[in-house]
Order: structure tokens, then sequence, then C-alpha cells
């Protein structure tokens, strides 16, 4: 069968693999509707402190880590729009013909939502970045924030450095597992040798799918990274596992094969901490061990943000 794999996609697969296998659960988070009707998902965690905004994919992605810094942080896990169309076709698409296989906790979580928005449109037009902030500021606003920190963990990471430069409302970065200071060069190069991979296995990536990506990572080919980074007020962090990318690594492993992500952020390590950065690599961690690691992650965040 053809299978639909984008970058994200891969990782999604190796994120299940490491973790239980879902089961329905009560409704968590809220939504809030954006001005365009279409329904995000967000879920506030901590009720005082500084605010971190985390990109999430499904609700469970990053939860144990929020729900860590929560106690000394106002945490929101953050479900972008892109996200959640892409992987409810996905959802709904693998329950259709594999019904066996369906994921019943996700299919309730899109349940009963407005997710009425063309992926396809990203074959012929930019990324909507207006658009993109104006539902980020949404979900700040609901959450009763303010300023905040944005964060991500490998793909929802380098999203997070996409919308640094849009919004004067964030003010610091917590990236992991993916380099901050790749550039188009870097990231255009990382897809296509993976995207070869996955063809080669068999999966070739679709072309909306190669259009979304391309699309974010275009804004990268004319921005001053340094710049963007230098100008940033609050907390600048990043952390990855010492193996993150390396063969034997289970995203490298799964087709994910130009990223060199642990080899990358050493080489820019003395750019980052340049520009305020604090760079943390956690020894003996591959790119999916490291989600397993909240409490260790915790310990090494928490000094830091402020």
């Amino acid at each position: 069968m053809h299978a639909r794999i984008l970058i994200a996609a891969a990782l999604a697969v190796c994120f299940a693999a490491a973790s239980p296998a879902a089961t329905p659960s009560p409704p968590r988070g809220k939504i809030v509707r954006a001005d365009d009707g279409f329904d995000l998902w967000y879920e506030a965690l901590g009720r005082t402190g500084p605010a971190v905004i985390f990109i999430s994919r499904t609700p469970d992605e990053h939860r144990a880590l929020a729900q860590r810094l929560s106690v000394a942080c106002r945490v929101v896990l953050f479900e972008p729009r892109h996200m959640a169309v892409d992987y409810s076709q996905q959802i709904r698409r693998t329950a259709k013909e594999h019904p066996e296989k369906a994921d019943r906790a996700m299919l309730d979580h899109f349940a009963n939502r407005n997710l009425d928005w063309d992926l396809a449109q990203f074959k012929v037009r930019p990324f909507p970045a207006e658009r993109a902030i104006a539902d980020l500021h949404a979900v700040a606003d609901a959450a009763g924030i303010d300023t905040f920190t944005i964060s991500g963990y490998s793909s929802t990471s380098l999203y997070a450095q996409f919308l640094v430069p849009l919004s004067k409302r964030i003010t610091g970065i917590i990236a992991g597992g993916f380099p901050v200071l790749g550039g188009y060069e870097y990231w255009q190069g990382v897809y296509d040798a993976s995207a070869m991979s996955l063809a080669r296995a068999g999966s070739p990536v679709e072309s909306a799918d190669y259009a979304l990506f391309s699309k974010t990572v275009e804004a990268l080919r004319t921005r001053d990274e340094k710049a963007v980074y230098r100008s940033l007020p609050g907390v600048k962090v990043v952390f990855f596992g010492s193996r993150d990318g390396e063969p034997g690594d289970r995203l490298y492993e799964a087709g994910f094969k130009g990223g060199r992500m642990a080899a990358a952020l050493r080489k820019q390590r003395k750019d980052l901490e340049a520009l305020g950065f604090k760079v943390i690599e956690l020894e003996g961690f591959d790119h999916i061990d490291l989600l397993s690691q909240a409490d260790l992650i915790a310990a090494r965040l928490m000094p830091l943000i402020r």
C-alpha cells in the first residue's frame, strides 16, 4: 500500500514504537476557535511562573516534560493547525483501512472539531505566517499568557524556530533535538536525503507534504538567524542526545539519515553560546530515547527558565 510519510510522520512512527499503545481516555485540554472558525487545541498546565508554549503534534507527545516543568512554570501544550489536519487525516485513514489498528484516543481527540483547512495550498502558496501567529496568539490569550518562551522537540522545534521572529510576544526559545542555526541549505538537504531514503523503502513523500516542509524552511533562505537570536531577550536553550542522528539511532534507521543532529549541534556550539544559548548535551541518548527522559530534561531546564 502507498504510505503517506513525511518527516514528521516518520518521527511519529518512531515515537509510537517507543511508547505504550494509546488507549481511549477522557478528553483533555480545551478548544479555542480561531477567527476563521478552525478549532485549535491547547492544554494549560501549572498556574504561575514563567510561561512556556510547547508545540506538540499530539496531546501526549510532550506531556511528561510539560507536567514536570509546570511545577514552577505555566506550560501550554499547543497543537498547530497544519499538524492537526495532517495527523487527523492519517489517523482517520488508518481507522478506515485497518479498523483493528485504529487509535481510538486520537479519533476522540479530533472528533467534533472544525479542522477544515486545505494543506494542498502549500503547493502554490507561501506558508501563511500571519495565520500561524494569529493562532499562536489566540491560544496564548485563551491561556492567559502575555509573553512566553516557545519550545519544541524534533520537528516541532523547527516550527518553533520558524515562529520566533514573527511575534514580539516570543521572548525565548527552548529547542530540543534539532539544530538552531541549520539554515535553508542544511534543512532542505536533510529533507531531500531523507525523502530519497523513504522513497527507496517504498514510502514516497506526497507533494503536499513536501510543499509544507519546503514552505516552512524557505523562511530561512533570507533570514539572518544569528540576528534573530541575538535580539531575543529571554531564555535560550538547546538540548540533545549525544547519539542523535548517528547510525543505530532509531530515527536514523527509520529514514531520517541526513540530519546528524548531535554532530551538527556540536559544530554550532561556539556560535550558539556566543548568542547566549545554553547548550545541553545529554550523554548516551539517541533522538527517540531522549523523549522518555522527562525528569532528566526538566532538571536541566528548570534553573534556566525565568
